[in-house]
């Protein structure tokens, strides 16, 4: 059974006290492109596309960093996330110029480490030199989802009290196409064209999106990105 609310609290402020947080700034003209791959099954509309990124190229501009607690990095034409200790969570967002109302799809993988762990994206980001804001929509390699938030120092679950199992999540070093939509006041988590969780919520009205990965009891996750789209909704 996943970790229950108080769980995520304590990983994520170690996080932010860890300084767990990876920035960069990418530049939009070279991340917006109309022929972005399909996610899901459905190719967004070329009107509709804000940014895509394969990982292709290092010099794309997310962050590559070392910290206490992990690294992000390029690697075989993806974007890594390795988060070396227990109860961390790290995560890095380009300082894109997004909307508040946004689809973010992604291929995650998991490249190493425990099943036992999460991963996803993040969405309405803002940075101030007291708190990282965001909401979280996550999965875990054992198969449980959840969508969350960050605010002012304090996190919790929203759309369940814990990380509800799904059988549309594929397990262990498997790949996983994950959507979420951060659309008005409502969060939606699809996993593999599969809504797994949901959430009302105005808590965060807008800012940046980004990619999280995290520990539970065991260290050296590595969660591998690729074909990141970013669209209006």
């Amino acid at each position: 059974m996943k970790k229950p609310v108080f769980a995520i609290i304590v990983i994520l402020l170690f996080a932010s006290l860890a300084c767990s947080l990876f920035t960069a700034t990418a530049s939009p003209s070279e991340s917006q492109a109309p022929d972005a791959p399909a996610q899901n099954g459905n190719r967004p509309p070329a009107d509709k596309v804000l940014f895509h990124e394969n990982f292709s190229d290092p010099n794309s501009g997310w962050p590559e960093e070392i910290t206490d607690g992990g690294q992000a990095f390029y690697q075989d034409d993806a974007y890594h996330i390795l988060v070396e200790q227990p109860s961390l969570d790290l995560w890095a967002y380009p300082d894109w110029d997004v909307p508040d109302d946004v689809r973010i799809e992604v291929d995650a993988t998991k490249a190493g480490g425990p099943d036992d762990n999460d991963f996803g994206v993040i969405c309405r980001h803002t940075a101030s030199d007291a708190y990282d804001n965001f909401y979280f929509l996550l999965i875990s390699s054992d198969g449980f989802a959840v969508i969350g938030m960050k605010k002012d120092g304090s996190t919790q679950y929203l759309s369940s009290e814990k990380m509800q199992p799904s059988d549309a999540i594929n397990q262990g070093a498997a790949t996983n196409s994950i959507r979420a939509d951060c659309i008005g006041d409502r969060l939606v988590l699809f996993v593999n064209g599969r809504q797994v969780a949901s959430v009302v919520d105005s808590s965060l009205p807008g800012g940046d999106i980004g990619l999280i990965a995290g520990t539970f009891d065991v260290p050296n996750v590595d969660i591998a990105f690729d074909n990141l789209v970013v669209s209006r909704p």
